[in-house]
């Protein structure tokens, strides 16, 4: 007997086990679950930030955050998404300033 049919016997029989109940699904029958990381939400200090800092551009705001460019750049376009942020030029620059909300 060949090393893969005796490799696929044993296989099948741990599947029928998994069926009968006698030991937990087998790894490779089931689906693959990944935890996704989850992240800092860092969207109120940018927004903060960008309140007290009225016409901002993005290489200063960055300067002043301290965490990656991944999770700044996110935060910020969830920002322009939600409508919380207008959105201007100054040269070639992008600036924001916050909404006033009444």
């Amino acid at each position: 007997m060949s090393e893969r049919r005796l490799g696929l016997q044993m296989l099948e029989f741990e599947r029928e086990q998994a069926a009968m109940k006698l030991r937990e699904p087998l790894p490779c029958d089931g689906k693959l679950i990944t935890q996704q990381s989850k992240r800092w939400d860092r969207t109120e200090e940018i927004f903060w930030l960008i309140k007290r800092n009225h016409g901002i551009t993005t290489m200063e705001l960055f300067e002043l955050v301290n965490f990656g460019y991944g999770d700044f750049s996110a935060s910020l376009r969830h920002l322009m998404c939600s409508g919380k942020l207008i959105v201007g030029t100054k040269g070639r620059a992008t600036t924001y300033a916050a909404v006033r909300r009444l």
